[in-house]
């Protein structure tokens, strides 16, 4: 029987190990020690490999060692990856202007026709403009619009969800329910947050004043795909938060008053 000799003739797989982090989810380590020469040839060979996450190559004690790391969930080291365990999770206030007639002083179905000539006169320096404006919301409008203001501004929430991704994982990003409005949960296009690990953000969501999670009130966006270098990329997804979204435009909730 032979017997191998580390450092003496060529490089020796000595020990593999299984990992976990909460970055990177699991994985498997695989140790060889070799002579210096022997493992710096190994190491130069395996650098493009793709099923390869890093590598790490030292010496110790005259011996050449060479750390390779697969991130993987079967054990196999070079399996497949479930990036869905590596994504996060952002709550992002924006600021939303909005025309002032869409705000609930103005947005009465029968006051439109009243303002829209508030407007018109205004616009062309009507002499008669005072009797168009007897009464409100007709007045506080005509002030509104001398003043220059024609805009109010309120906060816009987004719910946005990244993976990043290696090059052995499955994941393909979804345009299923693309621009229609979903519920918060348990719909195909709804954004479906963990109950475990996202507290924060589902703490946030329920103190809005507008969010009720029987409506449909979460507009999902087309997704994001970004390569970052050469062997992983990103999908973001994002989900636009309004009281209520159109029935008619983003099949949002059919309900009176809501066209």
């Amino acid at each position: 029987m032979s017997a191998t000799v580390i450092g003496l003739n060529d490089f020796t797989l000595t020990s593999t190990s299984r990992t976990w982090s909460k970055d990177n989810g699991q994985g498997t380590v695989k140790n060889y020690e070799g002579p210096i020469d022997k493992i710096k040839e190994f190491f130069e060979s395996q650098i493009d490999d793709p099923a390869i996450d890093t590598m790490r190559n030292l010496s110790n004690n005259g011996k050449g060692v060479l750390e390779v790391t697969f991130v993987d969930d079967d054990g196999s080291g070079e399996g497949l990856v479930t990036a869905e365990n590596n994504d996060i999770w952002e709550l992002i206030g924006q600021d939303l202007f909005k025309n002032i007639r869409a705000h609930e002083t103005f947005n009465v179905d029968n006051d439109q026709p009243a303002l829209e000539e508030v407007r018109k006169a205004v616009e062309a320096a009507d002499k008669d403009l005072q009797a168009l404006t007897a009464g409100e919301p007709q007045e506080t409008y005509q002030k509104l619009l001398l003043q220059g203001t024609d805009e109010y501004a309120r906060t816009a929430v987004i719910l946005r969800r990244s993976i990043n991704a290696g090059s052995r994982t499955l994941l393909q990003a979804s345009w299923l329910g693309v621009d229609r409005a979903w519920e918060l949960d348990n719909e195909v296009g709804s954004p479906n947050l963990r109950t475990t690990g996202d507290a924060a953000i589902i703490g946030a969501i329920a103190e809005m004043p507008d969010e009720d999670g029987t409506k449909k009130q979460w507009l999902k966006r087309a997704p994001q795909i970004r390569t970052q270098g050469r062997r992983s990329w990103s999908i973001v997804q994002e989900w636009w938060f309004a009281r209520r979204w159109s029935a008619t435009l983003y099949e949002g909730d059919a309900e009176a008053g809501n066209p």
